[in-house]
């Protein structure tokens, strides 16, 4: 009975460790220089980073930092998140995918 009650504690550990593990998965870019300003559908943003963020319950967002380090989501399905990420990455900014959202 205790061996199966710390197993199940393990597992749910396990999975509360998964919730907030960031895996980043970097492209050959620049280092984030100069902050760039971005339209991105409807709003402007000065961005001086991006990621392609997958989480892992499947969906998807684009995290974005400005100049003073500041985190940013923008929410979207793959294809819209997609479609920021090539205009980040179109406009000459330090973009890469990552599993999960930075929390630091």
């Amino acid at each position: 009975m205790q061996n199966r009650s710390t197993r199940k504690h393990a597992e749910a550990e396990k999975a509360r460790q998964r919730l907030t593990d960031v895996r980043r998965l970097p492209l050959r870019q620049t280092t984030a220089g100069d902050a760039v300003e971005l339209q991105l559908d409807d709003g402007h943003y000065t961005i001086r980073e991006a990621a392609y963020v997958i989480r892992l319950d499947g969906t998807t967002c684009l995290q974005l930092t400005d100049a003073g380090g500041i985190r940013r989501i923008k929410e979207g399905d793959p294809l819209q998140v997609a479609s920021w990420y090539q205009a980040c990455f179109d406009a000459g900014l330090p973009v890469i995918v990552q599993v999960n959202e930075s929390r630091d």
